[in-house]
């Protein structure tokens, strides 16, 4: 079973990778965590606002639905979750993969932004100059 149904406490950690888990349906508040790989968990429908998270890969999530504003994250992938509405405006934000997000409406202009993967998102009409 993954660590992260098992524990209430994982303050400390850098990185935590529980991708593939079937049974997450949230991510807890880890203070001090800068990775997070949480992607193609079935359940999971929420992830926290967490200080200092540089990199988050949450693609394949079928009930996730918002990604949290969370300043000094560098790469996010959130590429084929279903549900998924919208981007923040995250500064700092360096490489955005949003791929097959068929609700996605809006990517916004994010300054430094380097690299965005935005293919098959129908319902995108502009492209943010980067």
């Amino acid at each position: 079973m993954c660590i992260i149904c098992n524990q209430e406490n994982l303050d400390g950690l850098l990185e935590i990778d529980c991708t593939y888990c079937p049974n997450v349906t949230d991510i807890p508040l880890i203070h001090g965590l800068q990775e997070l790989r949480c992607s193609s968990c079935p359940l999971l429908h929420n992830i926290p606002h967490i200080d200092g998270l540089q990199i988050l890969f949450c693609s394949d999530c079928p009930l996730l639905t918002n990604i949290p504003h969370i300043n000094g994250l560098q790469i996010l992938d959130c590429s084929y979750c279903p549900l998924l509405t919208n981007i923040p405006h995250i500064n700092g934000l360096q490489t955005l993969y949003c791929s097959y997000c068929p609700l996605l409406h809006n990517i916004p202009d994010i300054n430094g932004l380097q690299e965005l993967f935005c293919s098959d998102c129908p319902m995108i009409t502009n492209i943010p100059l980067i």
